[in-house]
């Protein structure tokens, strides 16, 4: 199984793996088959998987099949996905 896990700062016009976990801060569009936005990890850019966990904060497009908001989650942008699921807490600015 392929994993990526960022743990510092980068840049990157697209980033692909089949598991990704982001720790730190990325600035760039990012897809893979599951993206996980950890605690205190930020993301400036698009993302595009399958399956799109986030407990950090993201600026940008989230496009999935399934998008999973944690309640430590700020996002702002747009939201685009078939399942949605929402822990209890502050999310940011969305279009949904």
């Amino acid at each position: 199984m392929a994993q990526l896990q960022v743990s510092t700062a980068a840049s990157a016009k697209r980033k692909r793996s089949r598991m990704l976990d982001i720790t730190g801060k990325v600035r760039g569009d990012i897809s893979g088959r599951a993206i996980t936005i950890h605690p205190g990890a930020v993301v400036t850019g698009n993302l595009g998987a399958r399956k799109i966990t986030i407990h950090g904060r993201v600026q940008g497009l989230i496009e999935a099949d399934a998008v999973a908001i944690g309640k430590t989650a700020w996002i702002s942008g747009e939201l685009r996905y078939a399942k949605l699921s929402v822990d209890h807490g502050e999310i940011g600015r969305a279009h949904v």
